[in-house]
């Protein structure tokens, strides 16, 4: 009796141990289905839908559609709420409806988030500029000029000359419109800049007579 039960018990015992196998390797299989969803599932670009948003409220401002441009803005926040980029046109948005504080709360947060974020701060002394805040705005044009990769760095050495005028720095104003008119020959108004200081010195030659 003992020699015919000990075949059944070890083919109950392998029966027991392949289930528990195949019992793991089921569970595994269904963990891998029920992930693999998530790990093929593409990863959003977030910097491209920023600056779709950001372009589309660009768009509606220029067609003086502030109630869409303001609804793309707010989708934008919800990507990134700290995206220097961002903010800038925010304040390009309430300084087209003339809302001075509001947009000069994000110039600041725009350049407090990124500091070398030169677009924002060519746009901040513009504003300033417009505030007849010449000081402050002949400060963030310097600082701006000092970004070599910039690609409108004579424009704002330009601006730099033009605010130095306003505050008698002539000496500083020639220097800017020179550094101009070397980054930019084709840029007449830094010679014509440059022509009126020389002018003003009397640092030119009189017509030869006859």
């Amino acid at each position: 009796m003992n020699k015919v039960g000990r075949p059944n018990i070890r083919y109950s015992t392998k029966l027991l141990l392949l289930s528990g196998v195949f019992s793991v390797l089921f569970l595994m299989g269904c963990t891998t289905t029920t992930t693999s969803p998530t790990a093929n599932k593409p990863e959003v670009d977030t910097e491209k839908v920023m600056d779709n948003r950001l372009q589309l409220a660009l768009g509606y401002m220029g067609q003086g559609n502030h109630e869409r441009a303001r609804e793309h803005l707010n989708k934008a926040m919800e990507v990134n709420s700290r995206s220097p980029e961002l903010h800038d046109v925010w304040a390009l948005l309430y300084q087209r409806e003339n809302e001075l504080e509001a947009a000069e709360s994000h110039y600041k947060k725009a350049l407090s988030y990124n500091p070398k974020f030169t677009r924002g701060r060519n746009n901040c002394g513009l504003f300033l500029l417009r505030l007849n805040r010449a000081e402050e705005a002949y400060q963030q044009f310097v600082i701006g000029s000092e970004d070599l990769g910039y690609p409108k760095r004579a424009e704002l050495f330009y601006k730099v000359g033009i605010t130095a005028l306003r505050l008698n720095k002539n000496k500083e104003a020639e220097d800017a419109f020179t550094k101009a008119a070397i980054l930019s020959p084709s840029m007449s108004v830094a010679y014509l800049e440059l022509a009126e200081l020389s002018y003003g010195k009397g640092d030119y030659q009189e017509p030869k007579r006859c």
